[in-house]
């Protein structure tokens, strides 16, 4: 790299994704006469995400010789920074398999509220 040819700018932001299941998606299969529940989960997706454009700060702009970075250049790049973060957390397999835990014991609790199928053996899948 040549010296003072490259713009380098340091900056933070907040933003929110948010990531579940759809639980409209989800299948059971109830046999009665063995006692089992099959519970076909959707696979987890990220539901949304917001990006709080009033966190957005810049530390430092250091432009090139040739070239120039104003703050105006930044308003269009928040789809390319929510993607980069989306692309991410995809590849964190940890966070996804705390995802489709937190939606199996909270799907767990609501096969199980009543208590009438407390002798029933539940097992769960992802699609």
């Amino acid at each position: 790299v040549v010296p003072f040819t490259t713009d380098e700018t340091v900056f933070v932001y907040s933003g929110v994704i948010s990531a579940g299941i759809d639980v409209s998606q989800i299948q059971f299969a109830v046999d009665s006469n063995s006692k089992k529940i099959s519970v076909i989960m959707p696979s987890p997706k990220i539901l949304s995400h917001t990006f709080d454009r009033g966190s957005f700060q810049v530390y430092d702009i250091r432009n090139s010789i040739f070239t120039s970075t104003s703050l105006d250049e930044f308003e269009g790049f928040n789809e390319e920074l929510q993607a980069l973060q989306e692309e991410k957390l995809n590849s964190n397999t940890e966070f996804w398999n705390q995802v489709k835990n937190n939606a199996k014991s909270i799907i767990d609790g609501l096969i199980h509220a009543s208590g009438a199928i407390d002798d029933y053996k539940v097992t769960y899948t992802w699609a």
